[in-house]
């Protein structure tokens, strides 16, 4: 073989493994696309369907703007809803938020959950529980971490909140996975996956106000993506 055709057989050996390397980065990111099943997601259009007997009014993150936007930036979300639901004897508040694959780290979510927050603003832990699991409607929601808390006014509000990614919760990577693996996905998080921070509180039953038909409706597609009903 001449010199020649050694340059371009060396040329073309290259140009088939870059269009080979293409290829497959191109296909792994249709499989990411599949596999996160939320392209151009949006929480507010998720939780359209019909309440029934309920109401809601959208509330800030923060008590003022400026706090909203100082909650925003520390955060890091990509959208969030903050809500009020309420129907003649019943009342919850619902929080969750959104950080699209590969944004925020799953070590930084995991900082802001009631166990730190609360506490910070005055809020005392009465009582804890892990794998704590709800239904709506009869519907099983993923075990969730359930709290009750006190605040200074003697007036006690009862929290259950789910940290995931891909539908899956971080508390089933912290008991399934070996200790080095189970801190690689907290600092790094699973690739591709989008994380959700769902909270719900009420100063009632939550266990009687979320089994509830209505809800089941409304909230189905969004618990569907973010939580995976059971």
């Amino acid at each position: 073989m001449c010199r020649l055709d050694m340059i371009l057989s060396r040329q073309v050996g290259v140009l088939a493994i870059c269009g080979g390397a293409l290829l497959v980065a191109l296909s792994a990111q249709a499989v990411r696309m599949f596999i996160s099943r939320d392209v151009g997601f949006s929480i507010k259009r998720s939780l359209s369907a019909d309440l029934g007997r309920w109401r809601y009014s959208d509330l800030p993150v923060g008590a003022s703007e400026f706090e909203s936007r100082m909650a925003q930036a520390v955060l890091q979300f990509d959208e969030c809803v903050h809500r009020r639901y309420y129907r003649q004897g019943g009342e919850f508040t619902f929080f969750v938020a959104t950080y699209a694959p590969d944004t925020v780290a799953v070590s930084d979510v995991r900082q802001h959950t009631p166990d730190q927050c609360w506490p910070a603003v005055g809020w005392r832990s009465i009582a804890k529980e892990s794998g704590v699991t709800l239904r709506v409607a009869g519907r099983r929601l993923p075990p969730g971490e359930w709290r009750a808390f006190r605040g200074g006014s003697g007036e006690e509000v009862e929290v259950i909140f789910w940290h995931t990614i891909g539908g899956r919760s971080l508390a089933k990577y912290d008991r399934g996975l070996g200790s080095g693996l189970r801190e690689a996905i907290r600092q790094f998080g699973e690739p591709n996956r989008r994380q959700f921070f769902v909270r719900i509180a009420s100063r009632q039953s939550l266990a009687e106000l979320l089994d509830d038909v209505d809800l089941e409706g409304h909230f189905s597609e969004l618990f569907e993506l973010s939580l995976r009903w059971e």
